[in-house]
């Protein structure tokens, strides 16, 4: 498994199997982003990732909260992407 660093107190792990998640400090897994090609790490409570293609945001429940309908993301800071 190859894990990254933690940011807002998530880490990203990559499985041998292709499967993808996120975990909490205590090594619990918190969201299945296995359907997504891409992520980056947490920035003022989302996560940009990419879908077919495209791009959008998810919260730390995995909800949607920025559609993907962008060609490019990047993390937020002091409230803009």
């Amino acid at each position: 498994a190859k894990a990254y660093a933690f940011s807002e107190d998530r880490a990203l792990v990559v499985m041998p199997s292709g499967k993808k998640y996120f975990i909490d400090k205590a090594g619990q897994y918190k969201i299945d982003i296995t359907k997504y090609d891409s992520a980056f790490a947490f920035t003022e409570g989302v996560c940009a990732v990419s879908l077919a293609g495209t791009w959008g945001y998810i919260d730390k429940l995995g909800l949607v909260k920025v559609p993907f309908r962008y060609q490019e993301a990047y993390p937020f800071s002091e409230g803009l992407a």
